[in-house]
């Protein structure tokens, strides 16, 4: 069940990927040859600058050995001190471009499968009404219903919020908390609901990364630029035996926000806990805290 949901998942965001790639291509074609040129080096080296933190994150919790990395940033590097278990411990580099050079609908996985699922309802000229099961009333189906002319999300009676939403309002209901959006009706004729819970997917010991590095474009207004945003995100990774699990907690110090300077990273093992019978199949969760200092 597992696997399957997670192929969902990820045929979800290659399939938005796939679609925002070509329909950006003419785009970018028109753009002078010296500044694609550039901007693939900058984001060439974004992307590489995040495997090799992630792996040195990886390697310093399994080896207890600490590792330095240094990097000309030439965006902003973000430390999140939150929640491993509710997705809020990660570190983010934001870049920005000229075009969308990934999916703007989800973060899309990079190197393993997500480390969760949102839920997501995509409307389209052929498909303009969806049924969100999350707002149904007792008795009643919610339906919502696209109006890309107007820019506009409208919500039948039978949803727990009724009445016309536009770009940015926010949808709440008992089950989730969902942002609209109609950014995308000008270029790509579609708009979306996208919620705001957060399903966990633990991965298997052997099998799955215990961090993942997501990415995402998000549009600026004028959808002159865009910011493309890679985001480290520790996960849960279980023993198929024993059922006990193991996540990663980064703990930013130093500079937990740096922006286009040069910064030495220095990564080392912190202290572990053990909190019994908490991880995802019920087993023992070990949290192994992961020290990244930024100078």
């Amino acid at each position: 069940m597992l696997k399957k949901l997670q192929s969902q998942v990820i045929s979800i965001v290659l399939i938005s990927g796939i679609a925002l790639a070509l329909a950006g291509s003419a785009y970018y074609w028109g753009l002078p040859l010296l500044e694609k040129t550039q901007k693939n080096v900058e984001l060439e080296s974004a992307n590489q600058f995040m495997e090799n933190l992630a792996k040195a994150i990886e390697e310093v919790a399994v080896t207890g050995n600490s590792k330095v990395i240094e990097y000309d940033l030439k965006g902003e590097l973000r430390i999140n001190n939150g929640d491993p278990l509710s997705f809020e411990n990660y570190i983010e580099y934001r870049v920005e471009a000229p075009l969308p050079y990934y999916a703007t609908l989800s973060y899309v996985p990079l190197n393993d499968y997500p480390p969760y699922k949102k839920r997501i309802y995509v409307m389209t000229t052929a498909k303009p009404m969806v049924i969100v099961e999350e707002c149904n009333k007792p008795l009643a189906t919610c339906q919502a219903t696209m109006d890309c002319t107007n820019k506009k999300v409208s919500f039948d009676i039978g949803c727990e919020v009724t009445g016309d939403k536009y770009d940015g309002d926010k949808i709440v209901c008992s089950k989730d908390t969902f942002t609209v959006n109609t950014y995308t009706c000008n270029e790509y004729d579609f708009a979306y609901l996208e919620g705001s819970k957060k399903y966990a997917y633990a991965g298997i010991e052997g099998k799955n990364k215990p961090v993942v590095i997501m990415v995402r474009t998000y549009p600026y207004p004028t959808k002159e630029k865009y910011l493309n945003s890679y985001m480290i995100i520790p996960r849960e990774i279980d023993n198929p035996t024993t059922y006990d699990g193991v996540i990663y907690k980064i703990i930013g110090k130093g500079k937990v926000v740096a922006k286009n300077e040069k910064v030495k990273i220095l990564i080392s093992r912190g202290e572990s806990t053990i909190k019994p019978g908490e991880s995802q199949r019920g087993g023992d969760l070990s949290i192994i805290n992961i020290e990244v200092t930024v100078q």
